[in-house]
């Protein structure tokens, strides 16, 4: 049944981000039941690759620009050198791997700071302009090292100070990576204004800014 879904929504020429988000919250259900022992499993949605089509997720691996763990430490410094307010927010991405909209979207209380947890509750749709649950329909809680927390406290108080500075809402101050204006930064701006010129400078950046490459979560450019 499930299958004869992910079709009909490939023959009405939908994306194919519209074919997963229909099979990952499926999976994770019986997932989610093989881990308390309700299903013996193996987990039925796990492998559907009959019915998404080898050609769309051909195509999706080839346009996929990964970072390699030697690179990632220039691209880190190149960022601190000429983003600092961005630093913090791609080394989340490279140490914790999240998605771009789901650092977007991070809360200062999403941190556990004692602990060193992230939890991942939400995602910044630029699309949709708004707040929405992540791809994959699920909160997950992902432990990050010891770096990263330290360049998130210390983002955070910069961020705190700024916010007492420009008068900024509660709300606004719970952003973990707030704009200037204290919004959440939009893909495209983000994309132009920062993420382009720093790939234009980051390989020919000297390193100045530990970030030990057995650290780094497998990530890549989106």
């Amino acid at each position: 049944m499930l299958g004869g879904v992910m079709e009909a929504i490939k023959h009405a020429g939908k994306s194919l981000a519209i074919v997963e988000g229909v099979r990952n919250p499926v999976k994770g259900y019986f997932q989610s039941l093989i881990e308390h022992k309700t299903l013996p499993g193996p987990n039925p949605a796990a492998d559907l690759r009959y019915f998404i089509g080898k050609q769309a997720h051909r195509k999706r691996t080839e346009r996929t620009a990964h970072f390699s763990r030697e690179e990632a430490p220039q691209l880190v410094a190149t960022a601190a050198a000429l983003f600092p307010r961005w630093s913090a927010f791609i080394l989340t991405g490279l140490l914790a791997g999240l998605r771009w909209g789901e650092s977007a979207a991070l809360r200062s209380s999403d941190v556990e700071w004692e602990r060193g947890w992230i939890f991942v509750q939400r995602t910044w749709s630029d699309k949709g302009r708004r707040l929405e649950a992540c791809e994959d329909g699920e909160i997950r809680k992902v432990k990050v090292p010891a770096s990263l927390l330290a360049a998130l406290r210390a983002h955070r108080e910069t961020m705190a100070l700024e916010g007492s500075v420009k008068d900024w809402t509660p709300a606004q101050r719970q952003l973990l990576f707030p704009t200037p204006a204290g919004q959440i930064m939009r893909h495209g701006h983000f994309y132009e204004h920062v993420w382009q010129p720093l790939l234009g400078k980051g390989r020919a950046a000297p390193s100045e800014i530990p970030c030990d490459p057995a650290q780094l979560r497998d990530v890549d450019a989106r």
